[in-house]
């Protein structure tokens, strides 16, 4: 009996050494996700002032980080009681531009009530995850908020409009060290853990199987790279990818599972292979590898000799290597445009009416004021007018300029007048403007008309030509220009950052043959720039190589409807299933261009027909008649050529589906469209669409089995079905 128990004690003394040794491992690894999370946020942290009403703060949690880590984007709207109770509607909130960071909105957090001084302030706290994409500097512009109080509290009260703004935010990112980086790193950063999935069916030689590969974990995982996999008993092809986000919790986390198509070519048992999967984990701030368990299955059948020859033959189809932004919007869309169209008659339409020569007057200001001294009738009124009109006419100064005297005084300084001459100008129209708009009416000054007449004569004295202030004006004016145009173009290049980035990374994807990652990268372009062609045309061919027609007709519709000048796109079209149309349904013009034509023939048109009328010349009238009558031609096919562009009578087919003769499921079928055939919508019916297509057959077709090629529908359907 004593043998047994001893054993007994000895066995549960092991399992709670065991049990106290993997609570003490676990331990650390608690504190660092609790670590991890942002305490004390912006409710807590922020600086209130108890005599603010609405106090309205933002912060970054942490302000520094590594490039792929999050910074939590907080702003915090702090409403006193007072307020709170007078707000009718609730406030709006714009949040910021971001540039060269990828962002998720995150869960509201439930924040108690903060107290400043004697001062109760209701909390709301809105939240984003950022995550840098490049190293550097990336400044956070201003939120805003808008919000409307009533006047009195009277229910029909007007309300008063008011606006907030957070101050402007600075995160660093920098780069993974490059100390200890392993050589197989490829980019991926987070705390991310490895898992493997394989197809539990009976394999044999031949028989292709799908094994996955699922990384998850903290982070941003949508852009994590694919594991490498090298099977020397099977031939591996890449296949889909498959992302989950999930942004409900403080730090952004997920899954990433990516897809090969196993088809194994020796027979026995087989081993696949443990996947290393080396990461940056931004929280211990050190490289570490996810390793998977290696996986082993039993394949039956004869050993199957791979012709590669005939596979390598083959090559994939050309992409565009170069990303080169969204096009621009067709010219028609600008009101300059529309604003010399409807000019351009003018002068002709100007030559009916008989000229006019307006009376001018020789009589100069300075003999103006005077005169009118003479005669009794120098009112305030009419000092200031004159006065006014030759100090603008003379130094070309606004009327903004001379509402302020001391912005006179440095107009007219710099227009070359003496500092004393300006003051004395400037102080004589303020004299003007309290007695014309602040004393009686019609209000007679005693002298000022004879002042005026002579500060107009010192001004015409020292003033510089005319010709020299209106270059300063000119040049100024174009500096202005200028700098306006370099923020703008330094604005656009640093928003295509994140695309150009997104570009890179999907050739990277192609050029490994990894055709579903490469899918996936120029998915994600084209959807956040659905004017760039060449993310269009890489989604066509890269859903050509997955064996997606659909989805590549649709890519390389988009594309062609773009940039209908391009012809690689045409000539990828013509792999499409269905009967070829003349420029498949295209012509090959531009809307810009068509409408830069028909604009030119318009205005050329009407300075003949003006040319003609001034001088009296018939042929003049007949050329110019003729050039408006093309313009008008060129204008009408501009209009179809917009809605040929825009796409909205088009569609394409998804899946294999029969024409019937009415739009019920009981109507007779006809012959079968294919996946990737291109049909022309004649009309609509609930849940059916009817269409024609390219060898003239028509019928109804239920409508989810179509895809509009409009620029405004969506594709994930492609990379989700």
């Amino acid at each position: 009996m004593g043998a047994p128990r001893t054993a007994g004690r000895m066995r549960a003394r092991r399992l709670l050494l065991a049990g106290l040794v993997g609570a003490l491992a676990a331990w650390p690894v608690t504190g660092a996700v609790a670590q991890d999370v942002p305490s004390g946020g912006i409710a807590a942290r922020a600086r209130l002032d108890p005599s603010e009403d609405i106090a309205f703060r933002a912060m970054a949690i942490p302000d520094t980080v590594w490039v792929g880590q999050q910074a939590t984007y907080q702003v915090g709207v702090f409403l006193s009681a007072e307020i709170r109770a007078r707000l009718r509607r609730n406030p709006v909130f714009v949040p910021p531009e971001l540039r060269s960071m990828l962002a998720f909105d995150l869960a509201s957090l439930a924040s108690v009530p903060r107290i400043a001084g004697d001062r109760r302030y209701e909390v709301h706290v809105f939240q984003r995850a950022l995550f840098p994409l490049t190293a550097g500097r990336h400044e956070i512009p201003p939120a805003r908020l808008e919000y409307a109080l009533p006047l009195s509290n009277s229910f029909f009260a007007r309300e008063e409009s008011h606006s907030a703004r957070t101050q402007g935010l600075v995160v660093i990112a920098r780069e993974p060290p490059p100390a200890g980086r392993p050589a197989d790193f490829r980019g991926a950063v987070g705390r991310l853990s490895l898992q493997v999935r394989l197809d539990g069916r009976p394999q044999r030689t031949g028989d292709p199987f799908t094994y996955t590969a699922v990384v998850l974990g903290t982070g941003n995982v949508s852009l994590l790279p694919r594991p490498d996999l090298a099977i020397p008993w099977a031939d591996v092809v890449p296949g889909a990818v498959r992302v989950q986000m999930d942004s409900s919790t403080t730090l952004v986390r997920g899954r990433k599972e990516f897809d090969w198509i196993v088809t194994p070519t020796r027979p026995g048992r087989q081993s696949v292979p443990a996947i290393r999967y080396p990461f940056f984990n931004p929280y211990s701030e050190r490289y570490e590898v996810a390793l998977s368990l290696p996986e082993s299955l039993v394949v039956t059948g004869e050993r199957v000799v791979a012709d590669r020859a005939s596979a390598d033959s083959a090559p994939a189809p050309p992409i565009r290597r170069t990303y080169e932004g969204e096009v621009p919007a067709p010219i028609t869309t600008a009101p300059l445009f529309w604003v010399l169209v409807a000019l351009a008659p003018l002068p002709f339409l100007a030559s009916f009416v008989g000229r006019r020569r307006r009376p001018t007057s020789l009589t100069s200001p300075e003999a103006q004021l005077l005169g009118a001294a003479r005669e009794g009738g120098a009112d305030a009124a009419l000092v200031r007018r004159i006065f006014a009109r030759a100090l603008a006419d003379r130094t070309q100064v606004t009327a903004s300029e001379m509402s302020d005297p001391a912005t006179l005084g440095r107009a007219l300084r710099r227009a070359g007048v003496s500092a004393a001459t300006a003051g004395d100008a400037a102080a004589l129209l303020s004299s003007l403007d309290e007695s014309v708009f602040g004393g009686p009416a019609g209000t007679v000054l005693a002298g000022h008309a004879e002042r005026a007449a002579v500060l107009l004569k010192a001004i015409d004295s020292e003033a510089s030509a005319r010709s020299a202030i209106a270059a300063r004006r000119a040049r100024r004016a174009a500096t202005t220009v200028m700098l306006l145009l370099a923020s703008a173009l330094a604005a656009w290049a640093s928003q295509d950052l994140v695309a150009a980035k997104v570009f890179a990374d999907g050739l990277a994807a192609w050029d490994a043959r990894e055709y579903g990652s490469a899918r996936q990268s120029f998915h994600e372009l084209a959807q956040a720039r659905p004017r760039a062609p060449d993310a269009w045309y890489n989604f066509a061919a890269a859903s050509w190589q997955v064996e997606d027609t659909a989805a590549a007709v649709v890519g390389w519709q988009r594309a062609m409807r773009l940039d209908p000048m391009a012809t690689d796109a045409r000539d990828r079209l013509r792999l499409a299933p269905g009967t070829p149309r003349l420029w498949h349904g295209v012509p090959p013009f531009s809307l810009t261009m068509v409408a830069a034509c028909g604009a030119g023939l318009w205005l050329l048109g009407f300075l003949l027909l003006a040319l003609a009328r001034r001088r009296g010349v018939a042929s003049l009238t007949r050329i110019g008649s003729s050039l408006v009558a093309g313009a008008v031609l060129v204008m009408l096919g501009g209009i179809r050529q917009r809605e040929i562009l825009d796409g909205r009578e088009v569609s394409v087919v998804l899946s294999p589906t029969r024409l019937r003769a009415m739009p019920v499921l009981s109507a007779d079928a006809g012959i079968e469209a294919q996946p990737g055939e291109v049909a022309r919508v004649l009309g609509h019916q609930g849940a059916w669409t009817r269409v024609e297509l390219s060898d003239r057959r028509r019928g109804w077709v239920e409508a989810q089995r179509l895809e509009p090629v409009a620029q405004g529908s969506d594709v994930t359907w492609s990379i989700t079905r």
